[in-house]
């Protein structure tokens, strides 16, 4: 009988065929990634093993170098203020990572590092454990919403709609209930609003860029990437800003029409005051106005 024997030379052959044959693709980026790693090495990570540069993130973020390496250092003292968060929702996006849990993620390991931990306040119980007050307080305030609700409710109904209601206001503009309501908080500034005419005032994006709108109180209306064309209505007389890398990319639109760009290409404005610039778009309107009519 006679048997196929391989010689050593057949098997070294066939180990470096079996090895030549993994994908090229497949390498080592700093070894593996411990489950309980932070962020920062987990977005460091993530960029490599997509072969990005921070070169090319920030060019495609349009943000710079150190932003990047601060962001992957966890180094917020190297973040300009009140952006920390849309930077890092970006960078995640950009990665393929969930931006809202990088940044809770960041966030909580960020303010461990960055700020005591407030010792909770323990609530002190009454010796005896008798709550009848609280509840006593509650049911009062209850009933005199209640009442307050059902006097609303009678003067409501009970008002006479058959007669002449005479308005004494100033003609300023004409817009229905609905349409102030929907514009004006309850913290709009009477006198920015005279001073502007009740301007219907909307930014439109002319390409796309990013865009960070903000109440007076610091709420957060828009924090995302504009698409061209896409228009976004803001309120006047309650204290908004605007905040854009890409101002050139923006346009100040007054009902429907296309007034002034909002700044310079690739110009980064932050914090700037919506009031301020509807004062000056309806000047500009004005100017404009009163230029025609000489001409005729």
């Amino acid at each position: 009988m006679v048997r196929a024997v391989e010689s050593k030379s057949s098997l070294q052959e066939k180990k470096t065929v079996q090895a030549s044959s993994k994908s090229p693709h497949l390498h080592l980026v700093d070894g593996p990634i411990a489950p309980d790693a932070r962020i920062g090495d987990r977005l460091r990570a993530t960029r490599l093993s997509k072969g990005l540069e921070i070169e090319e993130v920030a060019r495609q973020l349009r943000l710079r170098r150190d932003y990047i390496e601060a962001m992957e250092a966890m180094q917020v003292a190297r973040l300009p203020k009140g952006f920390v968060n849309p930077y890092i929702r970006d960078y995640a996006r950009c990665l393929g990572m969930d931006p809202n849990k990088t940044v809770e993620a960041f966030s909580e390991q960020c303010g461990a590092l960055a700020q005591p931990v407030a010792e909770p306040v323990k609530q002190r119980k009454s010796p005896t454990g008798n709550h009848a007050p609280v509840k006593l307080v509650l049911a009062i305030i209850a009933l005199v919403a209640a009442v307050g609700i059902a006097w609303f409710g009678y003067k409501f109904v009970s008002t006479p709609t058959s007669e002449p209601i005479t308005d004494t206001s100033p003609a300023i503009a004409v817009e229905s209930d609905v349409q102030q309501g929907a514009r004006l908080p309850v913290t709009a500034d009477p006198a920015v609003q005279l001073g502007t005419g009740m301007i219907n005032l909307d930014v439109r994006a002319n390409r796309r860029a990013w865009i960070n709108i903000r109440g007076a109180d610091g709420t957060e209306f828009i924090d995302r990437q504009f698409s061209r064309g896409e228009t976004y209505d803001v309120r006047v007389g309650a204290g908004w800003t605007l905040s854009t890398q890409d101002a050139g990319a923006f346009t100040w639109v007054i009902n429907g029409v296309e007034v002034a760009p909002i700044g310079e290409d690739d110009q980064a404005l932050y914090t700037v005051s919506i009031d301020t610039k509807a004062k000056e778009m309806r000047a500009l309107l004005d100017t404009q106005a009163a230029a025609k009519s000489s001409a005729q």
